[in-house]
This record gives structure tokens, C-alpha cells and sequence, in this order.
């Protein structure tokens, strides 16, 4: 039988330990800045809250759990101006505003029978001074799981329009009362995701790679698949992250042009989606856990913004600037974007010569050289030191969009710890960066939905993913990373739908 030691501290000791650990979460805290918003005090801070523009009226801010929804008005500085009580009774995992209105979507899946699902809309503004909820509409028989899957029209029959996952080959089209008026069957595989901008339309089908269907709510209820159009297409779920501008699951950003029924590529930013917005042809979009950039419509780097002792959790776009939800241990903060920008290195004044030397003075210390390291195309995790492959990719593929500091060398392993030159990469994989015969970067290589670090997406991906979400496998380490396929910090049933997508995708 195994000896099982237990150990035991004083509790003086454990006294002294908890006030070191409590003054430094004080002190990170401290440090982080913004407005620390006074939130009810059984309040965890969630990872996955968000703002969103309210309009004239100010920024909500929405704070999902697992039983309800928390609802807040916040102004510019921070402060709380209207709170929505009670809250709301759903747990919201999609949120997106049209004007002054904000919508939630609270999928609710009825097990052992997904036709019974349903998704209920909550619509929310501000009316006559107050902050409340507006609307309440439940659109039986669809689940609306993930981002790109409902969209709201102003065509004043199909006001509603809605994907399902037990159902992905069919348009669902519902009335302002949640009736559901018509199912459009597609010939084009499965739908992928819509996007609306404006008041068109756009649908994704997985057998139609080069083109979206197009539908103008202006006119008539569409009975079949929507126009095709060429365009570029996005890797959903994406999301409309304003100014006529959307981010895909890849982190490519999209112009959507409505007068043209198109979308167009405009670059690849490698960030998260689900943390960004635009303005003004200005695009901010998280990098990491703990840092964003501002890009122009060309790819072009504005500016780098770092949050000190915390995660960016949101950024908002608001009447001429950027605002940001931070989380720095229980608390959550508010700010000005600006107010974390990185100060870029300052150019030595040129016009000014150079002092004369003393003699006999010492000349000064070098500064040590940065360290060189891999960067790509391709989402980086510094934090925790990935490289995200969004879909498979071979060796050739996966090295092409990968740069090299000059006078070094990359070095490509296997999970098992054989060297990597050809074939799939693979969760697991590892890339070391050597310089003068040293290893000075180091990446784990990620492919999102590979479980069984194979290289490829297959059955017992989607066996393990399933597992882990009924709790019967510990999703630990890199195993999270992959199974988390939409990168927004949570696994779900979303998680398992774009696994099921990306596989149709790599085998067609």
C-alpha cells in the first residue's frame, strides 16, 4: 500500500503567506490602470465580458454567467449610470448592436432532442431615460451556438434570420414576434455563417469557397439559396466589428461593401475576432492576452498597446476613439485605449551634434541586443509561447509564412521529438529558433481542433472534444488550446461545430 505524507503549515505562517499574496493582488491592481469599476461584490471578473456602443447614450457593458446576464450603462470615465434590474435569466453567448439597441443571444440546448432547442433574443435600450429590456423573443427549433450564426433585418417580414446546429444545411427566417415563417434548404453543402452590413445579407455554404450569397432585406423573402456573388470569404465564426469593417476566425479583416454586395480582403492581423473593433478606417484588434494593435486598411501598424498586470478583455469603438475592458485579478477596469500605448522608441535628434568627449571618461555600456525571434503571418501566443495553426497545413506551407532573423537557423520537431521536414504539423510540434549555435525562441505549435496530435482533423477529434465538454476528459495544457477552435478562452458546444466545419472544409 502507498504511503500517502500529508503536510501542514502553521498557521502563522499561512496567516503571513495569504497578506503577501493579498498585498501584491492589491498592488497589481493598483497598478493597472482605468477606472476599477464598482460592480455588486459577489461579482467575479468573467473572461468573457464585453462593451458594446450604446450610441448618444454611452457604452454597455455586458457581463455573462453561467444562470443570467448583468447589464450596465457605463459614460466615457467609467462610471455605472444605469444598471438593468433585475437581470437578465439567460446566459448570453453572442451580443451585437443595431443603432441604439442591444441584442443578446441566449442559445438554450435541450438534450436528447436538439429540434427542441431554441434561442431567445433579448433586445435592450434605453427608453425615456431608462435602461431596459425592450424585447424578448424566443425562436424555437435553432441554436444560435457561436458568432455568424443570427442575424437581425429590417425586411419587415423576415426580421430575424438564424443557422442551427442540429440542422446546418437550412436558413431559418423568423417574424418580429419569434413565429417562424420560413426554412430555406441549401443545394450549396451547409451554411457556414452570415454577416449583415447595412441592409444586406451575406451567407457562407461550405461548397462555395470564391462566392457569397447575397440577399438585399430590402426585397422580398428569400425562398431559395441566396445570389451568388464573387467576393473574398471569410473563415467564420467572424464578426461585424464596425465601420464597415469584420474579422474572421483566422484574423483576417474584411471591408464589407454593401453598394457592391462583396467582401474584400484587406490583411491579415493575426489577432482574436472577438476582441476588436474599427473606426474611422482604424482597426484594433487584440494580439494576446495582454496586448492589441491599431492597424490601417493597408496593414500598417498605428500603434502597439500592452495592459500592465492584466487581459484585455474587450475594446469598443465610441463617438472618436477607442475604450477598453481590462481584468486584473477580481477587478475590472475601464479605460482610454490611448492609455496604454507603448511609447515608441524615441530616433536619436540628428540636428544636434554629439557632445564633445572628456578625456579620460568612460564610455558608456552598450545596450544589450534584442533577442531575435520567429514572427509570422500566422497568431502568435507569446504568453504562452504558441504558434496558432488555424487550419492543417504541411512543412513548406507552415514554413512560407514563417520569418527568420538572418544568421539563424530554424530547427522543427515532431510531438514525439523527431526532427519535422515533411508532412503535417501537429499539436505538439515544437519550432526552435537558433542563433549561433543557441536556442533564443521557442514556439509549441497549436493546430486548432487536433487532439490526438496527428496533424489532421478526424473522428476522434470530435470524439475527445465531446468528451471534454460532458466533463469526462480534463482539458488541460495544450489540449485546451486545440480544443478551444474559436480562441475565445472558453470551450462550448461552438467549439465542436467549428471543428465538425473545418474538417468538411480540409477534406473538400
Amino acid at each position: 500500500m502507498k504511503n500517502i505524507i500529508k503536510y501542514s503549515l502553521p498557521l502563522s505562517f499561512c496567516g503571513c503567506l495569504m497578506a503577501v499574496i493579498l498585498f501584491f493582488s492589491i498592488a497589481a491592481a493598483a497598478d493597472t490602470k482605468g477606472t476599477a469599476l464598482e460592480l455588486p461584490e459577489d461579482l467575479p471578473a468573467p473572461e468573457n465580458a464585453r462593451l458594446i456602443s450604446a450610441g448618444e447614450h454611452g457604452i454597455f457593458l455586458i457581463i455573462p454567467s453561467e444562470e443570467n446576464t448583468l447589464l450596465f450603462l457605463l459614460d466615457q470615465e467609467g462610471n455605472i449610470l444605469q444598471s438593468l434590474e433585475p437581470s437578465l435569466s439567460a446566459n448570453c453567448t453572442d451580443a451585437f448592436g443595431d443603432g441604439e439597441t442591444l441584442y443578446l443571444v441566449c442559445p438554450t440546448l435541450t438534450a436528447g432532442d436538439q429540434t427542441r432547442s431554441f434561442t431567445k433574443v433579448i433586445g435592450c435600450g434605453i427608453v425615456d431615460g431608462v435602461l431596459k429590456s425592450t424585447s424578448v423573443v424566443q425562436l424555437k427549433g435553432v441554436f444560435c451556438g457561436s458568432p455568424g450564426t443570427l442575424v437581425k433585418s429590417e425586411n419587415s417580414t423576415a426580421n430575424f434570420l438564424a443557422l442551427s446546429q442540429h440542422k446546418p444545411s437550412s436558413l431559418f427566417l423568423f417574424n418580429r414576434q419569434g413565429v417562424q415563417i420560413l426554412e430555406v434548404p441549401t443545394e450549396r453543402g451547409e451554411f457556414w455563417g452570415l454577416l449583415r452590413c447595412g441592409n444586406t445579407v451575406f451567407a457562407s455554404y461550405s461548397e462555395e469557397k470564391s462566392a457569397l450569397g447575397v440577399w438585399d432585406a430590402g426585397g422580398a423573402v428569400p425562398e431559395q439559396d441566396f445570389p451568388l456573388h464573387d467576393s473574398d470569404v471569410p473563415a467564420f465564426p467572424a464578426h461585424v466589428i464596425g465601420d464597415g469593417r469584420a474579422a474572421d476566425a483566422d484574423g483576417a479583416v474584411f471591408s464589407l461593401d454593401s453598394e457592391e454586395e462583396s467582401l474584400r480582403f484587406l490583411f491579415s492581423s493575426g489577432g482574436d475576432p472577438s476582441c476588436a473593433a474599427a473606426l474611422d478606417n482604424e482597426i484594433v484588434i487584440r494580439t494576446a492576452s495582454s496586448s492589441a494593435e491599431k492597424f490601417t486598411d493597408e496593414g500598417d501598424t498605428v500603434a502597439q498597446y500592452s495592459v500592465p498586470n492584466g487581459e484585455l478583455l474587450s475594446v469598443c469603438a465610441f463617438e472618436d476613439g477607442f475604450f477598453v475592458l481590462v481584468k486584473s485579478g477580481d477587478t475590472l477596469f475601464f479605460g482610454d485605449l490611448e492609455d496604454y500605448r507603448d511609447d515608441p522608441p524615441v530616433p536619436p535628434d540628428e540636428s544636434q551634434p554629439d557632445p564633445p568627449e572628456e578625456s579620460g571618461s568612460e564610455e558608456p555600456d552598450p545596450e544589450p541586443p534584442t533577442n531575435p525571434e520567429i514572427t509570422s503571418s500566422l497568431p502568435i501566443d507569446r504568453e504562452n509561447g504558441l504558434l496558432i495553426l488555424p487550419r492543417p497545413m504541411n512543412f513548406s506551407q507552415l514554413t512560407a509564412q514563417l520569418t527568420i532573423p538572418e544568421d539563424c537557423e530554424l530547427s522543427a520537431l515532431r510531438p514525439d521529438g523527431g526532427q519535422f521536414t515533411s508532412g503535417n504539423a501537429a499539436t505538439g510540434g515544437v519550432l526552435e529558433l537558433l542563433c549561433g549555435g543557441e536556442t533564443v525562441d521557442r514556439l509549441e505549435l497549436v493546430l486548432l481542433g487536433d487532439l490526438d496530435f496527428t496533424g489532421s482533423l478526424t473522428d476522434a477529434d470530435e470524439e475527445l472534444l465531446y468528451a471534454m465538454l460532458n466533463g469526462e476528459r480534463e482539458p488541460s495544457g495544450l489540449l485546451f488550446f486545440a480544443a478551444d477552435t474559436d480562441r475565445n478562452g472558453i470551450l462550448e458546444t461552438a467549439d465542436l461545430l467549428r471543428l465538425k466545419k473545418n474538417r468538411r472544409y480540409t477534406q473538400e
